[in-house]
């Protein structure tokens, strides 16, 4: 080919990459992030109070809107900066020390320092809903104005995992308000060093915030609850709105601009919506039955083996909708997203009602009623309530129905002379630590089945600094998990959210955490 016919190709191409060019140009810049606007987002649950010490029940990240951590968890699940810039740990593993940001200040204007840090987590040690989880550490104190040194009495090599937790983990706020406030229940004085500030509360009805513009954020691309709060948004209000169907007519009206929480059932004529799209999230649920084994008929582990086999947890979760939002899984508390996962639990899992009918009759059960306990407000999991019922009643169990609001439900669970068998539910994305919590009850009571050599693996998982030590351990909690039977896990739900067609960034990579600061509008 001349060159002169290269000329000519040129001249006849040219003009068509430029338009091409200009659309694609065109296309980035109307997709480019805009700032302001008022984000107007519908949940299925009431935040109830913004103490994330006190409340670590959805939706935390309405109250992570205010309130920050040391450090949050990235995409990969690994502890990343926040308020802290670095950290190290001693030799021994005795010492945690902290290096603080020094451009973070409160909504009140005051500068943040070790001395609210400090305040902070001696105030978590004593009301917090994972306090126990904190034990080992004996003392934080304030180095300098920017330097918390955090002293244990055994090394523990899961401490920034459980303080990366959005839910319990350790969130500062300014001295003063820890000391006029002390144990009780936040009501006011909502001051945090969030990108967003409480304006108005009216609990049940609204929750309104506005960007904090003294706000500086963390350093880094956004991954999951760790990188950059861009803040897009000038006003955020969230309104709880507990009837689904409610919830979507408020969306496709455009009464609000992003709902969480649908329903599987709607995902079909939401997605024909043209105004609407639809976000399927990572799991951001996880489905569970507990059984009381303090007092009453589940004392004896054959009648809890019984339940596990007569659980065919195919047919629990397909209550949840659509093949693609849910999924089995009978591991406990974790999903794959994290290093510690395994899935060593499958074969204690095999449905066989005829094995369950045996052991129920080799059991000392004797027609004992058993209260079955959930609530019609815990969507999620009262949806697998009835299908668990007839199951139960299937093997011969004498099944007293109690169905009760949320906040009994709450109440009650921590009765154990209240009930024999609930269903509940949990987040996927917890720290290893936490599983500790499957093995005490709702008062830190330790649950019967849990053996001497459950003790020996935890301390494993949780002071061992070799990974491959710490997920050996964790295998063989997975095992005598299952083979205590107190708690059957059936599998994960993944959360399908929904947004008008003018809304972007809505994460799908945040399990049951909708990540608000760095969603904006057109």
């Amino acid at each position: 080919m001349t060159s002169g016919s290269r000329t000519g190709l040129h001249r006849v191409l040219a003009p068509l990459l430029a338009i091409v060019l200009l659309v694609a140009l065109s296309a980035a810049h109307a997709q480019a992030p805009q700032r302001g606007g008022t984000l107007t987002v519908a949940y299925s649950t009431d935040p109830v109070t913004m103490d994330t010490m006190v409340n670590i029940s959805p939706p935390r990240e309405v109250r992570s809107l205010v309130f920050e951590p040391l450090v949050d968890f990235d995409a990969s699940f690994t502890p990343q900066p926040t308020l802290a810039t670095s950290w190290e740990t001693s030799e021994d593993g005795l010492t945690w020390t902290f290096y603080l940001r020094e451009d973070v200040v409160f909504h009140d204007g005051t500068p943040m320092t070790s001395a609210d840090v400090v305040a902070s987590f001696d105030r978590l040690k004593r009301v917090g809903q994972r306090a126990t989880e904190f034990r080992v550490i004996e003392s934080a104190e304030a180095v300098d104005d920017y330097t918390v040194r955090f002293n244990l009495s055994e090394p523990w090599a899961a401490f920034t995992e459980s303080l990366s937790m959005p839910g319990g983990g350790l969130t500062v706020y300014p001295a003063w308000v820890v000391e006029k406030w002390g144990d009780d229940t936040l009501t006011g004085d909502f001051y945090g060093t969030g990108p967003y500030r409480v304006v108005e509360i009216v609990t049940g009805e609204r929750y309104v915030f506005e960007r904090f513009e003294d706000y500086v954020s963390p350093q880094g691309e956004p991954s999951h609850l760790a990188g950059a709060r861009n803040a897009y948004a000038d006003r955020i209000v969230v309104l709880p709105i507990a009837d689904p169907s409610t919830r979507v007519a408020a969306l496709q009206t455009g009464e609000v601009d992003v709902a969480v929480s649908i329903p599987g059932d709607d995902l079909v004529r939401l997605d024909a919506d043209p105004n609407v799209n639809t976000h399927i999230s990572t799991p951001g649920y996880r489905l569970y039955m507990k059984l009381n084994t303090v007092a009453g008929p589940f004392t004896d582990p054959l009648l809890r083996r019984a339940v596990r086999a007569a659980i065919d947890s195919e047919a629990i979760m397909a209550t949840q909708g659509p093949d693609e939002l849910w999924r089995v899984n009978n591991t406990p508390r974790f999903q794959e997203g994290l290093w510690m996962w395994h899935d060593n639990v499958a074969p204690y899992f095999q449905n066989d009602m005829d094995l369950a009918r045996y052991l129920v009759e080799a059991s000392s059960y004797d027609g004992e009623t058993i209260r079955f306990m959930g609530s019609p407000g815990r969507a999620f999991e009262f949806r697998t309530f009835i299908i668990v019922e007839e199951a139960l009643r299937e093997i011969g169990l004498n099944i007293e129905v109690i169905t009760i609001d949320s906040a009994t439900f709450n109440q009650r669970r921590a009765d154990n002379t209240a009930w024999e068998a609930k269903v509940a539910g949990g987040t996927p994305t917890s720290p290893v630590s936490y599983l500790n919590s499957s093995a005490v009850d709702r008062r830190g009571e330790r649950w019967p089945w849990v053996t001497a050599e459950w003790d020996y693996y935890f301390a494993e998982t949780q002071r061992n600094p070799d990974q491959e030590a710490r997920s050996d351990a964790l295998w063989n909690l997975y095992r005598l998990h299952s083979e205590g039977a107190g708690e059957l896990w059936f599998g994960d739900v993944f959360w399908f959210n929904a947004a008008r067609a003018n809304v972007h960034g809505v994460p799908t990579d945040g399990g049951d955490m909708l990540w608000l600061p760095n969603i904006w509008k057109e």
